[in-house]
């Protein structure tokens, strides 16, 4: 319906030794990019759920301070602010949520992408899976060898000694130098 969404994916905290890949990735979260819908239409239930303490410390500071606001500049440039803060809040939700975890010891560990939570866990943990198997079942790529009959690359010119130009900067330097 929306097309492709993307998120990062976060692991809990170790608790004390190595923690099993597979107990941390039960508990994997992921986080969306972009705008939050439930943080603009009700964020005071979506930080408590979130369990984002001092994001919403902050929000009750901002709120308080926009209805500060409304007895010293008027219900229109409260009002005004307040939708805007409320905007703002919804775009930077996510983030906010990523800060947090880091806060609490989550470690980011990857990207993921799908139409929604469950298609991008599917297609993260399908891609963890391929790169923990070594080969599949298919030989590894072998390094392509010349024979008499292949032509070889054009062999590098040697570098003249009776000029004297600077160091080459770039991925393709002179043979000698």
């Amino acid at each position: 319906m929306f097309g492709m969404r993307h998120y990062t994916v976060h692991y809990p905290p170790a608790a004390g030794e190595a923690v099993d890949d597979a107990r941390a990735a039960e508990r994997a979260a992921f986080v969306k990019d972009g705008f939050n819908w439930p943080a603009l239409f009700i964020p005071f239930l979506w930080l408590l759920f979130r369990r984002m303490w001092w994001v919403f410390l902050l929000y009750l500071v901002a709120s308080a301070a926009i209805v500060g606001l409304d007895y010293v500049a008027g219900d229109t440039a409260a009002t005004w602010v307040g939708i805007a803060f409320s905007l703002y809040f919804a775009l930077e939700a996510n983030n906010l949520r990523r800060w947090s975890l880091e806060r609490g010891g989550w470690r980011e560990v990857g990207a993921a992408s799908g139409r929604n939570e469950e298609e991008a866990a599917l297609r993260f943990f399908a891609g963890r899976a391929a790169e923990d198997e070594p080969s599949l079942g298919r030989p590894a790529p072998q390094p392509r060898t010349l024979s008499r009959g292949d032509s070889a690359p054009p062999p590098v010119p040697p570098r003249r000694a009776d000029r004297d130009d600077p160091p080459v900067m770039g991925l393709f330097p002179e043979a000698g130098g």
